[in-house]
């Protein structure tokens, strides 16, 4: 079989199960922050927040501060879910969103062969790059905790880069690799 020279890969949500695990995450706590709030259900907390996240990352310029900063950003998601909902209580919202900032990272899993295909193309010569957006911090984070800068010959995090894709400066820093591969 022909393989190509090369391939980019993104880690979050190619590599790894990233937002498949948020639903179930935001439900979880839902159910269990709803209880100590007076007249809201887990099911009306879940809507609010599903729609300030909505609103929070369909703005390309929230969105770009936000995966630079997840922490922050879910608590601003968390903060104008509450307010939504006429809730004044900033000191569970904020705490709400750092345990889902802590337990979403806890149940974030390669996808099923994930890891598999890493290691047959790396053992197979296919050059491998890696090109993530969001936090130094959190993505290496990722990286480490599965193993897998063993099998990329170059690794982009906007984070450590300074810019993500799709600027144009994320290409041009691969060109190098490419050629490489030729």
């Amino acid at each position: 079989m022909n393989l190509p020279l090369a391939i980019f890969l993104d880690l979050d949500d190619t590599i790894l199960a990233f937002t498949e695990v948020a639903d179930d995450c935001w439900k979880s706590l839902c159910r269990r922050y709803a209880d100590v709030l007076p007249g809201v259900t887990p099911e009306a907390l879940y809507a609010a927040v599903s729609q300030s996240r909505e609103w929070f990352w369909a703005d390309p310029e929230r969105h770009r501060v936000g995966r630079n900063d997840l922490q922050l950003a879910r608590r601003h998601i968390v903060c104008q879910a509450f307010a939504s909902r006429g809730i004044h209580a900033p000191d569970l919202a904020l705490q709400l969103a750092d345990v889902y900032t802590s337990e979403r990272e806890t149940l974030v899993r390669p996808f099923p062969g994930a890891i598999e295909t890493l290691q047959t193309l790396h053992k197979r010569g296919v050059q491998l790059a890696l090109l993530t957006n969001g936090a130094a911090d959190f993505q290496r984070a990722k990286i480490d905790k599965f193993g897998i800068e063993q099998y990329f010959h170059c690794i982009v995090v906007e984070g450590e880069f300074g810019v993500g894709k799709p600027d144009k400066a994320v290409s041009l820093n691969l060109s190098e690799f490419v050629d490489g591969c030729s």
